[in-house]
């Protein structure tokens, strides 16, 4: 048997490191989302800046 103080801390620190886990994932997802975003606006935009460069060779 563990004393109960050094029981408690051992809880403590499993209770750190799920929560650090936790914030681990969730700071993986997060950044996986935002790139996903950011590569859709990327997009938009070269096509936005294509379909602008064509525009101005026509009227050229």
């Amino acid at each position: 048997m563990l004393p109960i103080a050094s029981r408690w801390g051992l809880l403590a620190n499993n209770q750190i490191k799920n929560v650090l886990n936790i914030f681990v994932i969730n700071l993986a997802c997060a950044s996986s989302i935002m790139i996903f975003l950011a590569k859709d606006r990327i997009e938009e935009n070269q096509i936005g800046y294509f379909s602008h460069e064509i525009t101005q060779r026509k009227n050229v």
